[in-house]
């Protein structure tokens, strides 16, 4: 359910009161739709899971071993982050190598200098934008 937002807490009872007392008071509550595809999501047929954790295990893989000089890294998730070079930006990167990128300031101060790659696009396109990003940031 890739753009959509929705989480669970376990743990100590009395810290899971106090993130659910907040939750309420922040927030103004998960739509229905989104709660029934929660539900039919981990209470459902398992099996794609595996297969989909490869896809995005294999497409990891690939952005590594394409941009190695820029650090990626994905810890868990559908995203790769990478070290930008310092003259580099997403801005410069969008409209000389036509990739979009999400900045990662954006993310927060641990985020600056680094943009964040998806992995939840078709294998072509995945490949199209590598080559992009090998192409502009590889020096001759």
């Amino acid at each position: 359910m890739a753009g959509w937002r929705l989480g669970f807490v376990l743990g100590n009872e009395e810290l899971v009161a106090r993130v659910s007392w907040l939750q309420e008071h922040v927030r103004a509550g998960i739509f229905v739709a989104l709660q029934r595809a929660a539900i039919a999501a981990l209470t459902g047929p398992q099996e794609t899971v595996a297969e989909r954790k490869a896809l995005y295990e294999a497409r990891r893989d690939r952005v590594v071993a394409a941009l190695p000089t820029l650090s990626p890294r994905c810890e868990g998730t559908f995203f790769v982050w990478l070290q930008l070079p310092e003259a580099w930006s997403c801005d410069r990167l969008l409209q000389e190598a036509r990739v979009a990128l999400a900045p990662g300031e954006g993310f927060g101060t641990r985020g600056r200098g680094r943009a964040r790659l998806s992995l939840a696009v078709s294998d072509e396109t995945l490949d199209a934008g590598l080559e992009r990003l090998r192409q502009a940031l590889t020096p001759e």
